[in-house]
């Protein structure tokens, strides 16, 4: 994973034309001030929420964790060709797993709580081994 975001953070400040510790820290900016709280409250709070009113849960689970991989997915668009294909199909089919798991947490403990801090924890472990 490291690996991955030292690739994504070059490719983007190719993009940007910006240096790479800025693109670094915008995206730590970033995933601190939105991505755990934002980012669950929309994907499990209300789409897996609204889902669960009409179908399963199982079902619920599984739309919310695709829709958070396809915007996982936009986010590594945005850095083609210079992106490798094989690093962003992993991060999206990791952003899908992740999904299912943080829906699981949410259905079982009915609080959107668990979701984000695991989901603030998960984005800041890159950070801590780098």
């Amino acid at each position: 994973v490291p690996a991955m975001f030292d690739a994504m953070f070059a490719a983007g400040a190719e993009h940007l034309g910006v240096a790479k510790s800025t693109v670094m820290v915008s995206y730590f900016a970033f995933i601190v001030a939105w991505a755990g709280a934002g980012e669950e409250l929309y994907f499990r709070g209300y789409v897996q929420g609204s889902l669960r009113k009409y179908h399963s849960a199982r079902y619920a689970i599984v739309v919310a964790a695709a829709l958070f991989a396809v915007r996982h997915y936009m986010q590594m668009l945005l850095l083609l060709p210079k992106y490798p294909i094989f690093a962003a199909s992993a991060w999206v089919l990791m952003g899908f797993l992740l999904g299912i798991v943080l829906g699981m947490l949410y259905e079982r403990t009915k609080s959107l709580w668990v979701p984000i801090a695991i989901h603030y924890l998960f984005n800041i472990i890159p950070f801590l081994v780098r």
